[in-house]
């Protein structure tokens, strides 16, 4: 007879010992990730380098950079995006406490690795959705592109020229592919 493995909660997972890789935490159950390569950390810094700035001058709220949000309770599911943007209407909502994010970030920021299965991306999109985000980026540093994904399950790819823009989410954000990815 198989014995059923107790669930982590999130609490439990914030005091787990930290290793070499990142971990989040998908209905109860720990996920090892990688480290980052190189393309990898430096599309993360380019979006905090754009994002930042306008987020900061027009105080919409804050930027962070692999913070833990807890997005479901019981099984519970604890994501880190590599670049998320939470609004400062949902900040005032939000009582700043010890440990992980209790909500959603309005934007999440996924710079994708080789490594990451078209699965894996779809149930991180769906967990982001499910909580409340209003808008993914998916990044593909090797192809120089953005996929914009939308609640209702629409997805925009942008490259070159085209304009990513924080719409009602984060507004008057705007950057070309070109200029985030840089050279």
């Amino acid at each position: 007879m198989a014995t059923a493995t107790a669930l982590m909660t999130a609490e439990k997972f914030l005091l787990m010992p930290k290793g070499v890789n990142k971990h989040e935490l998908v209905n109860g159950e720990v996920i090892e990730l990688s480290p980052v390569g190189r393309p990898h950390g430096r599309t993360q810094a380019r979006f905090c380098m754009f994002i930042g700035p306008h987020v900061e001058r027009n105080r919409l709220g804050e930027v962070f950079v692999e913070v833990g949000f807890t997005l479901a309770r019981n099984p519970d599911v604890v994501r880190a995006p590599d670049v998320s943007f939470v609004s400062e209407e949902q900040l005032l909502r939000t009582p700043l406490e010890p440990g992980f994010f209790a909500g959603y970030p309005d934007i999440a920021v996924e710079v994708i690795s080789p490594g990451d299965t078209t699965r894996e991306i779809e149930d991180k999109i769906q967990a982001y959705f499910d909580a409340g985000t209003r808008l993914v980026w998916l990044a593909y540093s090797d192809r120089r592109r953005v996929m914009v994904r939308y609640p209702d399950g629409r997805g925009l790819m942008m490259s070159g020229d085209d304009v990513l823009s924080g719409e009602d989410v984060m507004p008057g954000f705007s950057v070309t592919i070109n200029e985030l990815f840089g050279k």
